[in-house]
């Protein structure tokens, strides 16, 4: 059985919780460093940096595209990844909190990034 189908859950791959802070770059007029709350193979959820609201805009809306740069340590390069906004919150932060799904990844970055997400497990670099 589906544990996805029963939560109503529509992320198909697992995320993991990160017990360290994991920073990316996005790729907007400038790059700017965002911490990552949690990552899988086909997304991340990310801490917004301070960004103004026409900013948020263009990416919420899709006017801008959304390049990040995943950097982990097993990598001999940041990944450079494009994203799609799935979900944005406002929360508490400054420009809040979004969670990004990964559009066309080639299958060797994502199985780069399974490989580093394994390795992470096992050193412990998660909650």
């Amino acid at each position: 059985m589906d544990r996805n189908k029963e939560s109503g859950e529509k992320r198909k791959d697992i995320r993991l919780n990160v017990a360290k802070s994991l920073i990316i770059k996005l790729q907007l007029p400038f790059k700017k460093p965002a911490a990552a709350e949690n990552i899988s193979t086909g997304g991340i959820c990310i801490e917004l940096p301070l960004l103004t609201q026409r900013q948020i805009k263009s990416i919420t809306s899709g006017k801008k595209d959304l390049i990040l740069e995943l950097e982990l340590s097993g990598l001999k390069k940041p990944l450079r990844i494009k994203g799609k906004i799935a979900w944005w919150q406002k929360k508490d932060k400054p420009s809040g909190v979004a969670g990004i799904s990964f559009e066309g990844l080639k299958e060797k970055d994502r199985e780069e990034i399974l490989r580093e997400l394994l390795n992470l497990c096992l050193k412990g670099g998660f909650a």
